[in-house]
């Protein structure tokens, strides 16, 4: 196999594998398996959440080919269950960590447990709200207690101070950490152990916040920016999303921190200055064969999360007023979401039901743009707006609110594709109508043109920007002086 990317172990950090598999986590798995298929390199797939079910998550991914083979997934939790913890000298450092396991029997208000395949692998404690989760048991498939991970260890019954604590196989504590992040830092020291150097690429904004504090010599550490760092599309020096602030002013602690955009990049420059571990590197896809060029001309998709972030209702009143207009135009809309309720409300009250199709989250929606005129974006923000480019991979034209950051740099306004003002339904409905009433060979070659757009985002043009970029960070990661003085600067 041919080592295109730079050997070592290569790691994707991710806080969670969802059940439905969109946006930042699609482009995160896309890019470890190209990693995998054409980059010469195994890739691990960490979570550090504590659902119970990766197995079953791994099966349904490899069977929908989102997992292929040098790709597999690894929790923290399940590989404490499967490793055996060293015992500590001092199993807990501190008299500050609480250890006070939870008694297993009946459910009442205040407890709730969580099995798989019959087996109890975790117990939580509640607070009097009945929500808000103050300690959690993590048991072995054998029944034997694996962990004990209070969040009230200051006050009981009152969130604050942490206390984990590891077991043996007979329930005893082994090892002990007064925060979480100090617990993935030392799961992170298991995995990448020896003289190999590892990738490490965070993609979650959890994760990507505790990975600046990982700091080890031959780790290199790589942080994904996959969305707009401000509130509002009013310029760069609007509001920071607060999930995103602590990386910003961190920069420098990464060995190399990715944007999707140069916009992005630039609006992020001039606010905290030049970095020079920070590069461009935008998503991929793979292609479809070549799409069939005829398909209904009104026939539009929109595929989201249904969310307030990304404005469905936008796309159904574009429709159903471009719709009056020309009776043929439609929509099917592929994602699921809390604004679904009120999504399926406007379209009834609209008397739009034969016009508008809400559809859930579908394996095969990718797959029907090829048959799809039209895909609406009608999202507040976005990091890349990944689904543009599936859509033009397969001639479908895209008409998108051109908003930070995404579809101005994919989208040639009239040339391959529509750029409206974000916000405006009536341009929307205004670019659908336009493009119902373009003679068919017009619109041909703008499918055309979205297509060859597509093409300079295949996984083997991308792929090779993250070698050299990788290969700049480990360089970088050399360079560092606590590297070259033999210290570490985040030994716990």
């Amino acid at each position: 196999m041919t080592h295109l990317l730079p050997r070592g172990r290569h790691f994707t950090l991710l806080w969670t594998i969802p059940d439905a598999v969109g946006g930042l986590t699609s482009a995160a798995l896309h890019r470890s398996r190209a990693f995998a298929a054409y980059g010469g390199a195994d890739v691990d797939i960490l979570t550090f959440d504590n659902r119970v079910d990766y197995p079953a998550v791994t099966a349904q991914l490899r069977e929908r080919g989102e997992l292929c083979e040098g790709m597999r997934i690894v929790n923290l939790w399940d590989w404490l269950r499967e490793h055996e913890v060293a015992r500590a000298s001092h199993p807990k450092d501190s008299s500050d960590r609480p250890f006070t396991p939870l008694r297993t029997g009946e459910e009442d208000a205040a407890h709730r447990s969580v099995y798989r395949g019959g087996a109890l692998l975790r117990r939580e404690r509640l607070a009097v709200d009945g929500r808000t989760v103050l300690q959690t048991d993590y048991f072995r498939q054998d029944g034997s207690l694996l962990a004990s991970d209070r969040e009230d260890a200051d006050v009981l019954g009152t969130r604050g101070g942490r206390s984990i604590v590891v077991c043996d196989r007979g329930g005893y504590p082994a090892r002990s950490w007064g925060t979480s992040w100090a617990l993935y830092r030392w799961w992170l020291d298991q995995l990448t152990a020896g003289a190999q150097e590892s990738y490490l690429i965070a993609d979650s904004k959890p994760v990507s916040r505790f990975l600046r504090t990982y700091r080890r010599p031959g780790r290199v550490t790589v942080t994904v920016v996959h969305g707009s760092h401000l509130v509002r599309n009013i310029g760069p020096w609007g509001p920071l999303r607060p999930q995103r602030a602590e990386v910003l002013r961190h920069l420098s602690d990464y060995d190399a921190v990715i944007f999707l955009t140069d916009r992005q990049r630039r609006d992020v420059q001039l606010r905290f200055g030049r970095h020079p571990n920070s590069a461009v590197i935008p998503n991929s896809r793979r292609l479809p064969v070549q799409p069939v060029q005829e398909r209904p001309p009104g026939a539009g998709a929109l595929l989201c999360a249904l969310l307030r972030l990304k404005r469905p209702e936008h796309a159904v009143r574009a429709v159903t007023h471009a719709q009056r207009v020309e009776p043929e135009v439609s929509l099917n809309i592929f994602g699921d979401g809390s604004q679904r309720a009120s999504i399926e409300r406007l379209i009834a009250a609209a008397r739009a039901e034969e016009v508008v199709h809400v559809w859930g989250w579908r394996d095969d929606a990718r797959a029907r743009l090829a048959q799809t005129s039209f895909l609406l974006m009608t999202s507040r923000s976005e990091g890349f707006g990944l689904v543009l480019l599936e859509a033009m991979g397969a001639g479908c034209i895209p008409i998108a609110y051109d908003i930070r950051y995404g579809p101005r740099d994919l989208i040639d306004h009239g040339g391959n594709g529509f750029l409206v003002r974000s916000g405006h339904v009536r341009g929307l409905a205004r670019a659908i109508i336009t493009l119902q009433r373009m003679p068919r060979e017009q619109v041909a070659a703008m499918r055309d043109a979205a297509r060859r757009t597509a093409e300079q985002y295949t996984d083997e043009a991308v792929l090779g920007r993250w070698a050299g970029e990788l290969t700049a960070a480990r360089e970088r990661n050399h360079a560092r002086p606590w590297v070259r003085n033999g210290r570490n600067s985040s030994a716990t």
